[in-house]
Order: structure tokens, then C-alpha cells, then sequence
């Protein structure tokens, strides 16, 4: 009897001895194998969120968003660098320059840590795509109706129009009547607040799909991957395609990696144009007032696709429109506007209060002569994309780059002005 309790006794000590010795190769295996690997994660992380957004965190560091002289913005730069150097000699004399050295070489990694810390917590908040619901709210169909402006265009004139355009679910118009709104738009471009004045327009409630670009190079053969002009593209025109199709499945995907010529040259083949950055601000604004997003001040996974969620774009229309039924204004791709980057900013992005919007007569120059463009004048864009944090993708956030620039967080859709 007692040799089997002994022998009971004995079992259960090994077996514990072994399941100790299990916890114990567990967390060394988690703190050598486990930790690194996450910790270069967060790294990773941080160092991608610094290199695709290093020129917007620049603009960030060194414009303070104030009306002042430049002189004065880097005299206070100057003053807080050598502030900082200041307090490292300090520093170094009490604990020493081998100690000091090793806290600055670890505060970039701890800083690019806490960065990648942020974007994962962000990144992995729950997703909940909606379908939009089929409203007709401010949507022209084909029954003609007639439109009559609320308020009067500066020259006095009313107007009366109607107007009949496809209500399929992907090519639908919606109207944004005339009048004033509060532009406030701000980024590496410049910024920009002030009181601006839009005629009436209609814009489509969504991003223009891989569907509709291809029916646009079947029947454009000179825009196609294979024989566009080297002048139009940057060498990664409908990069993700494969010759001139676009991937199975990705038909109501927004089409990316079209440059700002190919944009406009789309819009001028189905008779429409590229928004002014003062529509296209407007549309997203949805009616709202000094809003940051299309829907209010706040913004979270289910509202729209930012932050690297999906890593890449999503269908158009998963997500609910704004007040005036329009779909990812904010986040999926950046979209192409017509206008340079000169409008509403100066050389050192200072706020310019008595801009007016790009003039009747330039816009229809730039819809006819696209092509004579320089390639050096950058062109607005707007929204932000998948892969931009929350800020990038407010409605007052801007960017520009050159217009035979394309990438896959590049995208664009269409207008066409009541008043041709």
C-alpha cells in the first residue's frame, strides 16, 4: 500500500516538475523568440508610418498654423533646438556622456515603438463595413426633374434646369446646390480657410470603379497599360492590372494607380470633369459645418477605410455616404482634383482669405488642354487613403503631387457643373 501511494506521490511530482519545466521553456521561448518579434513588428510599424508620412509629419513640425512670418517660425525652431542641446550638456554632466548617449540612441526606438504601439491598438479595433442604402435624396434619375437653385450666383442670375442622368447603383449624380460654405483645408500643400462661393453641381456618389475605366480603355486603346505615352504616367499606371484587365473580382474596386492626365482624360470621354478643390470640399463636407470627417468630429473603423485596416482599398460604397449620400470622401484613395497646387495656399502655406475658386474660363482651358499640362505642376488631391492615420483623412485635409503621378492610393471621381 505505501509503495503505490509512493509510487502515486512520484507521478505527480514528475508530472509537475514537467509541466514547471514546460512554463518555464514557454516564457524563455516567449521572451527570446515571441518578444523580439513583436517589438520589431511595432518597429516596422513605426518606421512605415514615418516613411509614407514623412512629408505631411514635416509640414506638421515646422509650420506652428499660425499667420506669422516664416523668420519667426524657424527662430522658434532654432530656439528649441538649442534649448534641447542645452539641456543634453546638463544632462551629460550629471549622469555622464556614456549614459546620456545611450538614452538618446534608445528614445528614437522607444518614439518609433510607441508609434507602431498606437497604429496596431488603432489597427485592430473592430471593422463593420455597411452597405449604403439606396436613397433618392438629391439624386437625379431617369425621370427628368427640375432643379432650382435656393440662392442666387453672385452675378444675380437664378436658374432653372433639368437634368437626366443613369441611376444605376454605380453611376448615379448626386446634386450639391450653389451658395457659400466655410473652406478650411490644410496639409503638406498649404492651408487655407475662408468663405467660398459654388455654383451648383453634380458629383457621383462614388469613386469610379476598375469596371468603368476598363469600358474606357476598350474604347480608348491609347490610355491602355501597354500603349500610353511615357509623359501621362510615371511608370506605374494600372500597375496591379494584368495587361489591360483588371484583377477577377475587383470589378466595384476603386481603380488606382491612375494618374492625374489618365483621370482627366476618362472624365472628358463620359463628358464630365475632375471636381475644383473647392467642390470636391464642399461634396464632403455634406452640409455639415466645421466638421474634421464627413459625418461629425469623431471617426471610427466602421465609418470608413483608413489606418491600413484592410491594407489596401475596399468595394466603393461599403461604407454609409455623408449628408448628401456621397461615399468614402474621406479615406480609401486620395482623389484627383482639377486644380494646381497653387490655389488657396502660398510658397510657405500661410492662409490666403480673398482667394477665389478656379475661374469658369481656366477650368475649361484644363478639360480641353489637359495634355499641355507641365508635368512639374503639381495637382491637388483630396481624402486621404487606406493607409493613412485618422488626421490624413479628414475633409479639410489636402495633399498634391505631379499629374502623371500614380499610385495605389490614387483614385478619383467625376462632376459636372448644372451651368456648363
Amino acid at each position: 500500500m505505501s509503495e503505490g501511494i509512493g509510487c502515486i506521490i512520484a507521478v505527480a511530482v514528475i508530472g509537475f516538475a514537467i509541466w514547471v519545466i514546460g512554463q518555464l521553456v514557454a516564457i524563455v521561448l516567449f521572451v527570446v523568440l515571441v518578444v523580439p518579434i513583436y517589438l520589431a513588428f511595432l518597429l516596422y510599424l513605426g518606421l512605415r508610418f514615418i516613411a509614407t508620412n514623412i512629408f505631411v509629419a514635416m509640414d506638421k513640425l515646422f509650420y506652428l498654423g499660425f499667420d506669422v512670418p516664416v523668420v519667426i517660425v524657424w527662430v522658434f525652431w532654432g530656439l528649441m533646438i538649442g534649448a534641447a542641446i542645452q539641456g543634453y550638456r546638463e544632462l551629460r554632466g550629471i549622469y555622464g556622456r556614456k549614459w546620456i548617449g545611450i538614452l538618446i540612441l534608445l528614445t528614437p526606438v522607444l518614439l518609433l515603438t510607441l508609434v507602431g504601439v498606437i497604429k496596431n491598438v488603432a489597427g485592430s479595433a473592430p471593422s463593420q463595413i455597411i452597405a449604403l442604402p439606396v436613397t433618392e435624396q438629391n439624386i437625379i434619375g431617369p425621370k427628368r426633374k427640375l432643379i432650382k437653385s435656393t440662392k442666387k450666383s453672385p452675378t444675380g442670375m437664378d436658374y432653372t434646369r433639368s437634368i437626366s442622368t443613369d441611376l444605376s447603383p454605380r453611376t448615379n449624380m448626386i446634386l450639391i446646390p450653389a451658395g457659400e460654405f466655410q473652406m478650411q483645408s490644410h496639409g503638406i500643400a498649404g492651408t487655407f480657410s475662408g468663405e467660398i462661393y459654388v455654383e451648383a453641381f453634380y458629383i457621383h456618389a462614388y469613386e469610379v470603379s476598375n469596371a468603368q475605366y476598363k469600358k474606357f480603355i476598350d474604347a480608348n486603346p491609347q490610355w491602355r497599360k501597354d500603349q500610353i505615352l511615357d509623359k501621362y504616367h510615371n511608370g506605374s499606371y494600372l500597375d496591379y492590372w494584368d495587361g489591360n484587365n483588371y484583377p477577377t473580382g475587383k470589378d466595384d474596386y476603386p481603380v488606382t494607380h491612375v494618374s492625374w492626365c489618365a483621370a482627366m482624360a476618362y472624365a472628358q470621354w463620359v463628358d464630365k470633369r475632375l471636381p475644383t478643390e473647392a467642390e470636391w470640399e464642399k461634396a464632403a463636407r455634406g452640409g455639415l459645418i466645421d466638421m474634421k470627417y464627413p459625418w461629425g468630429n469623431t471617426i471610427e473603423a466602421n465609418k470608413a477605410n483608413y489606418n491600413g485596416n484592410f491594407q489596401g482599398p475596399t468595394p466603393i460604397g461599403n461604407y454609409a455616404g455623408n449628408g448628401y449620400g456621397l461615399c468614402d470622401m474621406s479615406g480609401n484613395v486620395w482623389e484627383w482634383c482639377l486644380d494646381a497646387n497653387e490655389y488657396y495656399v502660398t510658397s510657405r502655406g500661410r492662409m490666403i482669405p480673398d482667394v477665389k475658386p478656379i475661374s469658369v474660363t481656366e477650368t475649361t482651358f484644363l478639360v480641353h488642354n489637359f495634355t499641355e499640362v507641365e508635368s512639374t505642376t503639381e495637382r491637388a488631391l483630396r481624402g486621404g487613403s487606406w493607409d493613412n492615420f485618422a488626421p490624413d483623412v479628414q475633409v479639410g485635409s489636402r495633399h498634391a503631387l505631379e499629374p502623371t503621378f500614380a499610385h495605389g492610393g490614387l483614385g478619383f471621381r467625376c462632376v459636372k457643373p448644372v451651368n456648363p
